[in-house]
C-alpha cells in the first residue's frame, strides 16, 4: 500500500517551522502480524503509507521472539519507505496488540512542582511492576472546576520497550515516542478529524485481526485502553463459532460500560465501532441489551484511508507536534532526543545555507545583468558620437555658413535700430527740456540727422514767444542751423501765433 496522501495545512506554526525546520518524524505501528509506517514524502504535509506483514512467531504480545528476523523486517520496511536510505528515520512508535497497563487516579489542586511529586508517588504505588522492571508515563486527562486533576498513567514492561528501541536503532530508526492506540484515537477526535464531537464521552470498540480493543475517550482524552486477543476472548476454546465470539464481545463491552458508569456516575454518550463489518450482528445485540446509541467512526477528511490505518494516522498527527509541546504519555523513557536535536540543528544549517547561497546567486545575477546593460549603453553612445564626428557633408557646412552670415546681419540691424531709437529718444528729451509753457509743439518730423532733417510746427501766445522759443533752441547744445522763416509765422483767428521751424541735430561728443 503506497498511495501518497496529502495532509491539510494547519496553522501559523508552519511559518515558525519554515524558519527553523525540524527533521520529519514518521509514525510506526508495531503489532504481532505486521508493521505500518506513515512516512513523510515530498514535504512535511505529504505522506506515504508503507506496510509489511510479519510472519508468525517474530513478535508475540509486543515481545520480540526473533530479533534477527524482526531487524531484517525493519530494514526492508525502511528500504521501501526510502530506497536511498538517506539518514536516520525518526519515528513515533505505536504499540498495537500489546498488553500494557493503564490506571486513572485523581489528585487535588496542586502547583506544578507538587503535582509532579504527587504523581510520581502515586505511580510508584499503582505500578504493576517491581522497581526497575517497567516504564511508566502519565498525562493530565481532565481538570475539574475545583482544580482537581484526573491523571492517566500507563505502564509497560521494560524489556519490551528496550528490545524494540534497540532493534529499531539497529535498523536505522530512532524512537522519539512509544505510545498506544487509545492515544491515537483520542487525538483524531480531539483534533476534529472524525465525525465525532470532541466534548462527549465514548466507549470505542475496535475489532481487528489480532483481537478486541476497547477504549474510553472523554472530552478528547483517553481514559482507558484494554486489549484482548481472540484466544483470550474465547478462553482458549478451539473451533469457536461466530456466536461464541459475538457473546464474548458483548460481555467485554458490557464490562467497560459498567466500569465507566461506576467511575463517572453516568453512561457514555455513545458506543463507537471501528472496522466491525465482520460482526454486524453485534450491533443489533448491543442495541437490545444496552440503552446506548451506537455509531461508526469515520474520517471525512481522509475518506481513502482504510480503518486499519486510522490509529497510526493518529500517531502521525502527534509526530507533527513540536517535541517541546508534547506532554502526552511517552513510554520511551530514554527519549532519544539528543540525536533528534542534533539533526534539527543540521537541518536548520542546511536550510539557511541554501538561503545564503540562493541570495548570493541572486546578487551575482543582478550585478552581472547591471554590468551588461551599462556596457551596452556605453557602446551605443560611443558609436553615436563616432558617427557624428565622422560626418563631413559639404551641403551641411554651406548651410551653417549661410545661417551664420544671416545671424550677423540681424545683429547689425538690431544695433542700427537701437542707435536710431536712442537718437530719437534724445531729441524728444531735448524738446521736453526746452519747451516753455507759452509754446506748444504740434508736430515733430525727423527725416535724418543732418541738412535740416528736423522739422517742427507749433503754436505760441505771441510773436515774441515764438522768437524766444527760437533763441532757446539755438542756445541748446543738441541743435544747430536753426531756421525760422518769417512767412511761416502767422497769427490765426484765435489770436494764437503758428510757426514752422527746421534745424539739425548735433549730438554732443562723448
Amino acid at each position: 500500500m503506497r498511495n501518497i496522501m496529502k495532509l491539510p495545512l494547519f496553522n501559523f506554526r508552519n511559518v515558525i517551522e519554515l524558519l527553523s525546520p525540524s527533521p520529519p518524524i514518521d509514525a510506526l505501528e508495531i503489532s504481532d502480524h505486521g508493521l505500518k509506517l506513515v512516512h513523510h514524502k515530498g514535504g512535511r504535509h505529504n505522506f506515504a503509507p508503507v506496510s509489511l506483514r510479519l510472519p508468525s512467531g517474530i513478535i508475540e504480545g509486543g515481545t520480540i521472539k526473533n530479533e534477527e528476523a524482526f531487524k531484517k523486517a525493519l530494514i526492508q520496511l525502511r528500504h521501501e519507505a526510502d530506497p536511498l536510505l538517506r539518514g536516520t528515520i525518526h519515528v513515533i512508535v505505536m504499540l498495537a496488540g500489546t498488553n500494557l497497563y493503564t490506571q486513572l487516579f485523581r489528585l487535588p489542586f496542586l502547583d506544578e512542582n507538587d503535582l509532579e511529586n504527587a504523581v510520581e508517588l502515586n505511580m510508584k504505588v499503582i505500578s504493576p511492576f517491581e522497581e526497575g522492571r517497567g516504564y511508566g508515563s502519565w498525562q493530565v486527562a481532565k481538570v475539574y472546576p475545583s482544580g482537581e486533576r484526573e491523571i492517566l498513567a500507563a505502564f509497560l514492561e521494560k524489556n519490551i520497550v528496550d528490545a524494540l528501541i534497540e532493534a529499531l536503532n539497529g535498523a536505522g530508526f530512532e524512537v522519539m515516542v512509544v505510545g498506544f492506540q487509545a492515544l491515537a484515537y483520542a487525538r483524531l477526535i480531539r483534533e476534529k478529524h472524525t465525525n465525532l464531537a470532541e466534548s462527549e464521552a465514548y466507549v470505542v470498540v475496535k475489532l481487528w485481526n489480532e483481537g478486541l480493543s476497547l477504549f474510553i475517550i472523554d472530552n478528547g482524552h483517553p481514559y482507558f485502553d484494554h486489549f484482548l486477543r481472540w484466544n483470550m476472548l474465547t478462553e482458549g476454546v478451539r473451533d469457536t463459532n461466530k456466536d461464541l465470539i459475538e457473546n464474548a464481545i458483548l460481555e467485554e463491552v458490557q464490562k467497560i460500560v459498567n466500569f465507566y458508569s461506576s467511575r463517572f456516575g453516568s453512561k457514555p454518550a455513545k458506543l463507537i465501532f471501528v472496522n466491525s463489518s465482520e460482526y454486524k450482528n453485534v450491533d443489533a445485540r448491543i442495541k437490545e441489551r444496552m440503552d446506548i446509541p451506537l455509531q461508526y467512526m469515520a474520517l471525512p477528511q481522509f475518506p481513502k484511508v482504510p480503518p486499519d490505518w486510522w490509529a497510526v494516522l493518529g500517531a502521525f498527527f502527534r509526530a507533527n507536534k513540536p517535541r517541546s509541546a508534547d506532554n502526552e504519555i511517552n513510554l520511551a523513557i530514554s527519549k532519544n532526543t539528543n540525536s533528534f536535536y542534533r539533526m534539527k540543528i543540521l537541518v536548520s544549517l542546511r536550510f539557511w545555507r541554501k538561503i545564503m547561497w540562493g541570495s548570493l546567486l541572486i546578487l551575482i545575477v543582478m550585478f552581472v545583468g547591471g554590468y551588461v546593460l551599462i556596457h551596452r549603453e556605453l557602446l551605443s553612445t560611443e558609436q553615436e558620437l563616432s558617427a557624428l564626428s565622422q560626418e563631413k557633408d559639404p551641403s551641411n557646412l554651406n548651410d551653417l555658413e549661410s545661417n551664420a552670415e544671416r545671424f550677423n546681419n540681424l545683429v547689425k540691424l538690431i544695433g542700427s535700430l537701437e542707435s536710431q531709437i536712442e537718437m530719437r529718444s534724445s531729441i524728444l528729451e531735448a524738446f521736453l527740456g526746452i519747451t516753455a509753457g507759452k509754446t506748444t509743439l504740434q508736430t515733430i518730423a525727423i527725416d535724418g540727422l543732418g541738412d535740416k532733417g528736423i522739422h517742427i510746427t507749433g503754436v505760441s501766445d505771441s510773436q515774441e514767444s515764438v522768437v524766444e522759443f527760437k533763441n532757446i533752441i539755438e542756445k541748446s547744445t543738441f541743435f544747430k542751423g536753426v531756421e525760422l522763416p518769417l512767412q511761416s509765422v502767422i497769427q490765426g483767428s484765435d489770436g494764437k501765433w503758428r510757426f514752422e521751424m527746421s534745424f539739425e541735430l548735433e549730438m554732443p561728443s562723448s
